[in-house]
């Protein structure tokens, strides 16, 4: 029996050729793609997990904001009762003198 491959023809030969050179080409291509995918699954994973920490970050800073505030606020209350007291204690010290005005006159 004859070598299949001498009874082809050059034609048939080099469509052969072309062949298993695509054939290697799609094995190239498929190998990329699924390194890709690899890669943008890994991007996806980083940008989940970096979502998730800045909501956190943002959860934790605004309770902080809230706590200042009702700090401040307080802050505030005990500054404008001290302030009544003081000015209080400085009138009962040093009382305004009466000016009698003369209405009657």
């Amino acid at each position: 029996m004859p070598c299949v491959v001498s009874s082809l023809s050059a034609r048939e030969s080099e469509a052969i050729l072309v062949i298993k050179q695509l054939q290697d080409q799609i094995k190239l291509l498929e190998a990329e793609k699924s390194s890709i995918q690899t890669n943008l699954d890994d991007v996806l994973e980083l940008a989940t997990q970096q979502k998730t920490s800045s909501d956190e970050k943002y959860e934790k800073l605004q309770q902080d904001a809230l706590a200042a505030q009702e700090q401040a606020k307080v802050a505030n209350e005990k500054v404008s009762t001290l302030s009544a007291t003081i000015k209080s204690n400085q009138a009962l010290r040093y009382p305004l003198p009466v000016v009698l005005y003369p209405f009657f006159l």
